[in-house]
């Protein structure tokens, strides 16, 4: 069990990049409650930058990115600096379909790109075939 009474079932870390925080917390503790280990919730992409150096040696195995975050760096620029630094692979989760946003997004070659809302099942679904290439 962590901290929390959690019962991790795998030790998977994952950092949320969510500018809504009722939704970050209720997609932690969803992810909890699904047996991962979720480091953080941060609401920018200048803090997810800083939570992925910050855990050094319990690094995310992987990030689940917002598109549209507070601060000025957004989520594909983010998720661009983190898969070119880190190696981490990203999961964007966003309300935003529109092609152009998509194909932007697609430079960065995320894992997945699911549209908000998210449906959890689909959501371990990619986790976890992520997860098992690595």
């Amino acid at each position: 069990m962590n901290r929390a009474g959690v019962h991790i079932v795998n030790s998977d870390r994952i950092l949320i990049v969510e500018d809504n925080a009722i939704s970050g917390m209720s997609l932690k503790m969803q992810l909890n409650r699904s047996g991962f280990l979720v480091l953080d919730v941060v609401s920018s992409g200048e803090e997810a930058l800083h939570s992925v150096t910050r855990f050094q040696e319990q690094r995310p195995d992987i990030v689940l990115m917002d598109i549209e975050l507070a601060g000025s760096m957004d989520g594909i620029d983010a998720a661009m600096r983190i898969r070119q630094e880190h190696g981490i692979p990203i999961i964007f989760m966003t309300a935003d379909a529109k092609p152009e946003v998509r194909q932007r997004a697609a430079a960065c070659q995320p894992e997945a790109y699911i549209t908000k809302p998210v449906v959890m099942l689909e959501l371990v679904e990619h986790i976890n075939r992520v997860l098992r290439v690595r």
